[in-house]
């Protein structure tokens, strides 16, 4: 039996969904975009538009989630540099 989601305001379920929805939204952005059948458009615009807000969203989302999982602050960015570049910090 799998627990019951916790929906409270930026948990880790609630993110998740977030991000799966701000990935399809880009997903949508792209397809649009290829199939140039709203060019030039206002679903074309508001498609676009979309697009980059949600791009923006995912990234923010995923970056709240790093500093939450490590403590937060300024440690966030020592630890992620030094483990996985260590030249950025010689």
């Amino acid at each position: 039996m799998s627990k019951p989601m916790n929906f409270s305001f930026l948990s880790k379920d609630f993110t998740q969904c977030l991000k799966g929805l701000f990935a399809l939204f880009v997903l949508w952005h792209h397809i649009s975009q290829q199939s140039m059948r709203f060019y030039a458009t206002n679903l074309g615009t508001i498609f676009q538009m979309m697009g980059y807000l949600s791009v923006a969203m995912f990234f923010f989302i995923s970056g709240y989630g790093l500093m939450k999982k490590s403590g937060g602050g300024y440690t966030v960015f020592r630890c992620l540099s030094s483990k996985k570049n260590p030249h950025v910090l010689y």
